[in-house]
């Protein structure tokens, strides 16, 4: 069982409030058709979702499962996504990109794709200007979608149109660097980024691109 303890607490001169504890009793699910690590995760309609990530040997997989009535269904994605890029839209589809390219997480993809949870159907579409692995990305306003980040790599920020699904703009980095997250509160965007062992935060105005 997890218990997860949820508090707010205001200013000095307010009145403190604490929220009820939650409790969630963890259920154990059967165990995936494929073993699998460094793959995406996420739950769209109800259903459960991993998508990609190396198996045995650290060979990548393109492959993914979805989790219903008891049990994990496999599909085979368009490309394999081992530590690749993973957006949630707000359509309800699923954008994945890049990637290690070998065994042992090497090297890089380009590929992108899009998975239709209603169909559970992939389809690939397009293709980054930069191969990519430990990337992140995160859909904007405009309905188009950012991605930066590489993995020993060259990097750069690019964005793709959520509607027509091709790429609009590009803008290359001149240092490798991995991101973890996009925090998107109004603007700018903070983006986390790490490289050469330390931790980066950038701030970016891209009025251009919204």
């Amino acid at each position: 069982m997890l218990v997860l303890p949820l508090s707010a607490i205001a200013s000095a001169d307010s009145v403190v409030t604490v929220c009820p504890e939650v409790k969630i009793a963890a259920e154990r699910l059967p165990d995936l058709n494929i073993p699998r690590n460094a793959h995406a995760i996420f739950c769209v309609n109800g259903e459960v979702t991993v998508v990609g990530g190396h198996t045995k040997s650290f060979v990548p997989t393109a492959t993914a499962e979805y989790y219903k009535n008891g049990k994990w269904h496999l599909m085979e994605t368009e490309y394999t996504h081992d530590n690749g890029v993973c957006v949630v839209l707000r359509s309800g589809k699923v954008l994945l990109a890049g990637g290690s390219a070998e065994t042992m997480g090497v090297g890089q993809t380009y590929p992108v794709e899009e998975y239709d949870p209603a169909t559970h159907t992939f389809r690939g579409f397009s293709c980054l200007s930069t191969k990519r692995t430990l990337a992140a990305g995160a859909e904007l306003d405009s309905d188009r979608v950012m991605v930066t980040g590489n993995w020993y790599g060259d990097d750069g920020i690019e964005m793709f149109d959520g509607i027509t699904k091709r790429q609009l703009h590009a803008f290359s980095l001149s240092f490798f660097s991995y991101a973890s997250a996009i925090v998107m509160p109004q603007k700018p965007l903070r983006l986390q980024r790490h490289g050469c062992g330390a931790s980066l935060f950038w701030w970016l105005w891209l009025l251009p691109l919204l």
